[in-house]
């Protein structure tokens, strides 16, 4: 009877764990069941994030807009005119005593005047730099304003003209680049025949001979100008690396050195400029044509491209100026 018993009770043990955890599996079932709705509701629940997100987005995507619309909206100065600045910079620099403003209609130019410091009184030198150099040019005009004063000569030293914004022409013909880069050549000459007058004023108001030093492209236009006649001339001028940027305007420089009565001494480098050698040849074979007297052409030997040497430089003007009697 009590083995009976046992037995009975351990199969009632069994089924009752059976029922258990046939029950507890329908529960975990269930639950599974109920929650994958919620999960897939999961998107829609997250919703509101996402929007905020894009507004967020949006807003700043706006913002940047606002600031470049802003910006595209500020004024813009234009660059400061190159002379302007050079201006600026002498007169920080140099002793005031040294500088004068020269007008010239309604513009007004810049000069750096240094007297004679010599008790022998010579005469004045006026030194023109080249476009874009300014009255204390480092290549040479500098050196012969602050030398030549030792030797008996006032120095006046000019702010030089621009160049033309149009010249050398880039029109796509031969034709057109030729009448564009007459026409700013010729307004250039004009413009410094005007400075040349009214310095020449000012020199004339110190005693002695007058002479003018004048490099690259400014020594090329003083051929013509003198030439036609453009402005009063001085005893001599000195031509340091003359040329022009196109061959028509280099041809017609040269026949116009060829054409006028001023002694010139034309002087240029070993290492120089592209473009002086060719306008050398094309001088050297006008004034042999012309029979021209009073010239002398001669080539210096430098070691920094454009850079006169200084000593060689002033030996050969002294030279040139004795053997003009002066």
């Amino acid at each position: 009877m009590l083995r009976c018993f046992l037995i009975t009770c351990f199969y009632c043990l069994i089924t009752l764990s059976l029922m258990t955890l046939n029950n507890t599996y329908a529960a975990a079932q269930q639950q599974e069941g109920q929650e994958q709705p919620a999960e897939q509701t999961k998107p829609t629940s997250d919703t509101p994030q996402q929007s905020d997100q894009q507004q967020s987005t949006n807003t700043d995507e706006q913002t940047v807009i606002n600031r470049q619309t802003r910006r595209s909206k500020v004024a813009i100065a234009p660059p400061l005119d190159s002379n302007e600045l050079t201006t600026s910079d002498l007169k920080h620099y140099l002793p005031a005593e040294e500088q004068q403003p020269l007008l010239v209609g309604p513009d007004q130019y810049h000069t750096l005047i240094t007297t004679n410091a010599a008790a022998n009184n010579k005469g004045v030198v006026i030194l023109l730099a080249d476009w874009q150099q300014p009255a204390t040019s480092p290549k040479a005009i500098n050196y012969l304003r602050q030398t030549m004063p030792e030797q008996g000569w006032t120095t006046i030293s000019i702010q030089p003209p621009a160049q033309p914004a149009n010249y050398p022409s880039t029109a796509l013909t031969l034709t057109k680049q030729q009448q564009e880069n007459k026409q700013a050549l010729t307004e250039s000459r004009e413009q410094l025949a005007k400075v040349l007058a009214e310095v020449m004023k000012k020199a004339q108001t110190y005693p002695g001979i007058i002479i003018v030093v004048a490099e690259g492209h400014h020594s090329a236009l003083l051929f013509s100008l003198y030439q036609q006649q453009m402005a009063e001339q001085p005893m001599t001028l000195i031509s340091l690396s003359a040329f022009l940027n196109d061959e028509e305007g280099n041809k017609q420089s040269a026949e116009a050195l060829a054409k006028m009565d001023l002694p010139v001494l034309d002087l240029y480098l070993r290492t120089d400029h592209g473009l002086v050698k060719q306008a050398v040849k094309l001088r050297k074979k006008s004034v042999n044509q012309a029979l021209k007297s009073y010239f002398r052409q001669k080539e210096l030997f430098n070691s920094h491209t454009s850079y006169y040497p200084e000593k060689i430089l002033l030996k050969e003007i002294n030279g040139w100026l004795r053997s003009q009697g002066w």
